[in-house]
């Protein structure tokens, strides 16, 4: 497969490029989940459920302001093209991310792991079709990236119990 125009601006976009507030904004948006994930293999007292509910709860918070972001992008470019495709994008992750918090927590990882997925390959097609700027994919692919490690470090805690 060839590499489109977008994924060829993707590639030159530097970590320069993305707005100082959104680099900031995003890294202390990932804290959490780093601290859910590490706190979530802690052995003393209720620490270790406590973090994994917080995590769980706050990476179901996350996907859906995620999954809300293509909402807003297309009420910004206020485009026909693909405007179901687009707005069930921006719904369907709460959707899931909702009943995940009743599940038990391997499976509440899985679920919210994919929800995250999901919504970053849209972010990379609403990308590829020209609907977010140059420097978006370069910042949520680095944030995405600490996400779902931090959600396979917490899974790493279910197997030790």
């Amino acid at each position: 497969m060839t590499a489109g125009p977008a994924t060829v601006k993707a590639a030159a976009v530097t970590r320069a490029d993305i707005p100082s507030a959104a680099n900031w904004l995003g890294a202390a948006g990932v804290l959490p989940f780093v601290i859910g994930a590490i706190g979530s293999h802690v052995e003393t007292g209720l620490i270790a459920p406590h973090a994994m509910n917080a995590l769980l709860i706050y990476a179901a918070v996350i996907v859906s302001f995620m999954a809300g972001c293509q909402w807003g992008g297309w009420v910004a470019n206020a485009k026909q093209d693909f405007a179901w495709l687009r707005l069930i994008a921006s719904v369907v992750p709460a959707l899931v991310a909702w009943p995940a918090l009743l599940l038990p927590p391997p499976a509440a990882l899985l679920m919210l792991a994919g929800a995250f997925v999901a919504v970053y390959v849209a972010d990379v097609l609403w990308f590829m079709a020209g609907w977010w700027p140059r420097w978006y994919l370069k910042l949520r692919t680095a944030l995405t990236a600490a996400v779902i490690g931090s959600l396979a470090l917490a899974w790493t805690a279910l197997a030790n119990t």
